[in-house]
């Protein structure tokens, strides 16, 4: 063992002695601990509160288990955020992330074995444990949970066993994780290139979602290639519309991700953003969600600057949508609501044909991302796909993103054939918003009228305004008629009878009703 290796063990012998001495471990019992390790507890309790302070609950409660049963494991990891949060800074969610992580690496042995006495076999034990069948796994997924997991635990170990060493590239690999290496794996991205959504997949999807706030995180999705977090994360004060020299109105937004902030252009977006911003019940609060929930407890607490009868000076608190929460949403209750489509007879069946696709597919939100990436990658060289994605220049995630190269080849067959004409492209277009040529208005590609001045869109819409401005004339000059006739046989009563004059216009009903 190593001056540095022996000197992991000094760092957490007192409490690891201890747990050893006092602790007995049970399927269904709690470990006892000695009144000399209860300031040890009380320490690691009030590290979990500062680790999970802006954790989401379920985090205290993963730590709070280790506790009871392994109380060494607990501390450690505390210990391990708190340092990883003064070397980098790391961000709420990658804190939520390897605490989850580490912790199940514990509850792979019941929390009976601390790490610092577990072996190269443990963790391997581990790791292959999180293995997948090619019959369960044909994309291989489960490699790439390995590759992740030994990542952490690379980092997770070097520190454990060179907690005073502060430059994490200058700790030494200790001898549990020698040999352990990353696996290869032939697919570069989780996903099939069947997997992604075409043009034509988001047009059905936006014409069937009932919700405003869905259409419009799923069209800005297409339409920004963002990660879900860094749309979730907007505030209605970051959309910024623009006009175009040309009179095209679009908007702008500037998202934060792991390569730091960057602007993202909306265009086909517009129609669906506006219209969920007319409908969003904070829509005057600037700095309200863009995207929020109506059901989670923690949200944004900030001031109400409507200009309603409201106290302005009070603050409100605003919930914000979870991924989690919209992940729900596509993968269980779209699932359920497009299958229902499926049994509609007034759903057209070329309409049933493409959900019938979009059911085929993983119903997440990242697969949104890389479909919208694929797409950009057949318009825009590299260098600009990686500031628009959000990736380093030395970043691989391009070879797991970019998965055009197939659809290409089938293209390029079809333009041979005569099938399809060069240059077209009815998959751009039919995403593309409809400008209105009277006020340029962005509108949704199936709209008649323009949503702000009313204008008609479309020849066919010409021709149904046509139509009902002919149906309301005919039915005027109809009523016209029968009032006339009306009046004529009560100016002919009245002749007969001129009392009849100064007779209720009830009783004049009644006569000629008699008489017809």
């Amino acid at each position: 063992m190593s001056i540095k290796e022996n000197h992991k063990f000094q760092y957490y012998s007192n409490l690891e002695n201890s747990n050893h001495n006092n602790q007995t471990f049970g399927s269904n019992q709690s470990p006892t601990i000695s009144s000399n390790n209860r300031e040890d507890v009380d320490a690691i309790k009030r590290n979990i509160e500062i680790v999970t302070k802006h954790l989401k609950p379920y985090v205290s409660r993963i730590l709070d288990q280790i506790l009871q049963n392994i109380p060494t494991n607990a501390r450690i990891i505390c210990e391990y955020i708190i340092a990883e949060q003064n070397e980098i800074n790391i961000k709420e969610s990658t804190k939520e992330t390897k605490i989850k992580r580490i912790a199940h690496l514990s509850k792979h042995f019941q929390h009976q074995k601390t790490f610092c006495d577990m072996t190269k076999d443990d963790i391997l034990d581990y790791l292959n444990s999180l293995r997948k069948s090619s019959t369960e796994d044909p994309t291989h997924r489960s490699i790439g949970t390995w590759n992740a997991r030994q990542m952490l635990f690379l980092k997770f170990f070097r520190w454990l066993y060179n907690p005073q060493e502060p430059d994490n590239r200058r700790r030494d690999t200790p001898d549990c994780m020698k040999g352990i290496k990353q696996l290869p794996r032939k697919e570069k991205s989780p996903y099939k290139p069947e997997d992604m959504w075409s043009a034509e997949e988001h047009a059905i999807f936006l014409k069937y979602c009932p919700f405003p706030r869905d259409r419009c995180y799923h069209s800005m999705a297409n339409d920004t290639s963002a990660r879900p977090h860094e749309i979730l994360n907007l505030k209605i004060k970051d959309v910024k519309f623009k006009i175009s020299s040309e009179g095209i109105q679009y908007a702008e937004v500037t998202v934060n991700g792991k390569t730091g902030p960057r602007t993202l252009p909306l265009i086909d977006c517009i129609p669906y953003l506006k219209e969920w911003l007319l409908s969003h019940p904070y829509g005057n609060i600037q700095d309200s969600w863009l995207f929020i929930s109506l059901s989670d407890k923690n949200g944004l607490t900030c001031k109400n600057n409507n200009n309603s009868s409201v106290n302005n000076t009070k603050p409100i608190t605003i919930p914000q949508l979870s991924v989690n929460g919209l992940l729900k949403r596509y993968k269980i209750q779209y699932r359920n609501l497009f299958h229902k489509f499926l049994e509609d007879k007034e759903v057209p069946e070329v309409d049933k044909s493409l959900i019938r696709n979009i059911l085929t597919k993983p119903l997440n939100l990242y697969i949104l991302r890389h479909s919208a990436l694929t797409e950009k990658s057949k318009i825009v060289k590299e260098h600009i796909l990686r500031s628009h994605a959000g990736w380093s220049i030395t970043s691989k995630m391009p070879q797991r993103y970019i998965h055009y190269f197939g659809n290409e080849s089938s293209r390029s067959i079809l333009k041979a054939k005569g099938i399809i004409k060069e240059g077209e492209d009815f998959a751009q277009n039919i995403l593309r918003s409809r400008q209105c040529p009277n006020c340029n208005e962005p509108n949704k590609q199936g709209s008649k009228f323009c949503i702000k001045c009313r204008m008609v869109l479309t020849y066919d819409s010409y021709s149904q305004v046509r139509d009902e401005d002919k149906q309301k004339i005919d039915k005027l000059e109809i009523d016209m008629s029968l009032l006339k006739e009306g009046m004529n046989r009560i100016f002919l009563l009245i002749q007969h009878n001129p009392i009849l004059a100064h007779a209720k216009p009830e009783v004049l009903s009644e006569i000629i009703k008699a008489n017809s």
